[in-house]
């Protein structure tokens, strides 16, 4: 896949497409207008492997920042497996400020994870070529 350890294939190659099915499912029941209680269990299903992924990177000690990128997966999974609360009538509003605040925690995680992994992998990267040899690009 890419040239990262098995563990991190598992992690970055299954999580992100089931966050991409929830968001193409969530844009086809809502063109539709659709969305009614059901949607949000696909999501809360969906979101349980996100959440364990989040547990299996603190467990393992995976990426340099263990506990941060564990709690950016587990709160985008808590926020799936909360969903189904927002059909909940009166109740549903509260969960949708709770689940809202969890989001933009996780993004604000997101946010420094991506900075720190900026920095970090594009010198790791500077000596590498494809298989298929080096690329020249003249200027």
């Amino acid at each position: 896949m890419w040239p990262f350890p098995g563990p991190y294939n598992i992690l970055y190659s299954d999580s992100w497409p089931l966050l991409g099915v929830v968001f193409i499912s969530l844009g086809v029941a809502s063109w539709f207008n659709h969305i009614q209680k059901p949607v949000f269990y696909l999501y809360a299903g969906l979101s349980l492997p996100i959440f364990i992924y989040g547990v299996a990177i603190a467990y393992f000690h995976l990426t340099q920042e263990p506990e941060i990128a564990a709690a950016l997966f587990m709160f985008v999974g808590l926020a799936g497996l909360l969903s189904p609360l927002l059909t909940m009538g009166k109740a549903g509003r509260g969960a949708a400020y709770l689940i809202i605040a969890i989001l933009v925690v996780a993004a604000i995680i997101a946010l420094f994870l991506g900075i720190n992994s900026t920095f970090a992998h594009i010198p790791r990267w500077a000596k590498w070529s494809p298989w298929y040899g080096k690329v020249v690009v003249s200027g």
